[in-house]
């Protein structure tokens, strides 16, 4: 099974863990979005329902986070704990204590031109 290729947010068909406090981090260029916040905790039971509440939280992120079509850009990377969550067969899982959620954006640019050192 492959990881979501688009936001899936459709409810887990088992029984519904209780929610937990998930540590969200997010990147400075990403902080006019959260109120200038870089840290912070989101109220969910599962990490489908931590993106939810991410997002309804903060619905300037959305633009950022995900194309028309609700597709992760390609240029943002989520990771659950240290786990890169395109790897993740789903997201409908429970959240643990002491779990956390990073959004990590792939920046370019830089030097014009190479100096090479002999």
């Amino acid at each position: 099974m492959s990881a979501p290729s688009s936001l899936d947010l459709s409810p887990s068909p088992s029984p519904a863990p209780q929610p937990i406090a998930l540590e969200v981090r997010v990147p400075g260029m990403l902080r006019s979005c959260t109120d200038q916040r870089g840290r912070f905790t989101v109220q969910a039971a599962t990490l489908a329902e931590a993106m939810q509440v991410l997002l309804a939280t903060y619905p300037l992120l959305r633009v950022h986070l995900f194309d028309e079509q609700g597709a992760q850009r390609r240029h943002v990377l989520f990771f659950y704990n240290d786990q890169d969550m395109r790897k993740l067969p789903r997201w409908d899982f429970p959240l643990r204590p002491g779990d956390r959620l990073s959004v990590v954006q792939a920046v370019s640019g830089g030097a014009t031109e190479v100096t090479r050192r002999v």
